[in-house]
Parts: C-alpha cells; structure tokens; sequence
C-alpha cells in the first residue's frame, strides 16, 4: 500500500525536461538556440561538468538520475552505534520471515522475481556493503533539503563543496575507490548547482 501510494506522486516536465525536449525534437543541433529563462548557459555547463569532469552520471543516471545501487560516500560517523548501510539492511532482510522467500510471501517458488531469487547471494560481511547506502534520485533535489542519510549537510553547496574536496574518510567500510576530489572552481560548482536546481519541478499527487 505503502509502494502504491509512493508510485502515485510524480514530478514533471522540470527545466531540463523541457530543454531536452526542444533540443532533441529540433534541427537545429546548436543548444544555444533552446535555452530559456530557466535553462540558460549556465544550467548547460553545469551539465556538461554532470556528464564530463564532475562524472555525476555514474551513480546518477537515467531519467530518475539514479542507479539504484549501494555506495560508500566516506562520511564520517561520530555516534555509536554506527549505521552499517546495506550491510545490516541484507543481514535483516534476509532474517526477516515476511520476506519474499518466506511462507507468508504471495509467489510461489516458480514465480518469484529475479531480485527475490539474488537474495539467496546477498552477503551482508561484504566489504563494499558496509557503510553503503542506496542512490537517491536527483529529481526535485533542490526542495529535500537536507542532505546525506541523516541530514548532516544542509543545502546543495555543501554537498558539492564535500563531493569536490573529498577530505572526509568513512566511519564504517571504506570509500568507493571511483570517488575522487573533483576539484571544481567556484564558477564550476555554481554551475553544478544551477544544473540540479533546473531538475525541479511541480510534484503533483495522483492519489487525490
């Protein structure tokens, strides 16, 4: 119920929907031509630096701009008990008789999703599990403040200030090797962040 609930409210048609749009349904393959108010230079550089330099699209990807893995980001963590991520969320649900593997699951042993049939191969003491969470969705991201899994960073520069000097260390597993400072200049990282602002857009509730 939960699922069904969520599935029905949806973002639509944000700035760079709408850039995209005019730029790929046009002959004209110079996207100058099809910046607006709201998507201009600057929005189009920070999407360059998403795709190039920043290398943003390997984890945020897709039209959700998501990948829907695990990572480790390297934040620190300085309260006990410390969170282990993936790593006690597989230990859990693997445990947890309500399962999809379970009896009081509604497929049956022929039915069953590939994704229900991997948990029998998920290991929980895997080194790249500890310590890493899911990829969240970048769409509206500029309306979730704040950010990381328990808020620590309050606003998207703080989050491309971590991402681009990259000085923290994990305070369970180890960081992705992949992740390295990006090293951005202030006018980079304005961009970056036009760019994420332009992937707002009205929420609306198909529930009501």
């Amino acid at each position: 119920a939960f699922e069904a609930f969520e599935k029905g409210i949806v973002a639509r048609d944000s700035a760079f929907d709408q850039f995209i749009r005019r730029w790929m349904l046009s002959s004209n393959p110079d996207p100058r031509v099809h910046f607006s108010e709201k998507f201009n230079f600057s929005e189009f550089l920070g999407f360059q630096i998403f795709l190039g330099k920043g290398a943003c699209h390997v984890c945020h990807s897709g039209p959700y701009f998501k990948d829907n893995q695990f990572h480790n980001i390297g934040l620190p963590q300085s309260q006990a008990p410390f969170d282990l991520g993936r790593s006690l969320g597989v230990l859990t649900v693997k445990k947890d008789r309500f399962n999809c593997q379970g009896i009081f699951s509604k497929d049956s042993s022929r039915q069953k999703s590939e994704s229900c049939r991997d948990l029998n191969f998920l290991d929980s003491e895997t080194p790249e599990a500890i310590g890493s969470f899911k990829t969240p969705t970048l769409r509206n991201v500029a309306e979730t403040a704040p950010y990381m899994r328990d808020g620590r960073l309050r606003t998207l520069r703080e989050v491309l200030e971590h991402y681009n000097k990259m000085e923290t260390h994990s305070g369970v597993g180890f960081r992705e090797e992949t992740l390295k400072p990006l090293n951005l200049s202030e006018h980079e990282i304005a961009a970056l962040e036009d760019f994420l602002r332009s992937l707002s857009s009205r929420v609306e509730d198909l529930n009501l």
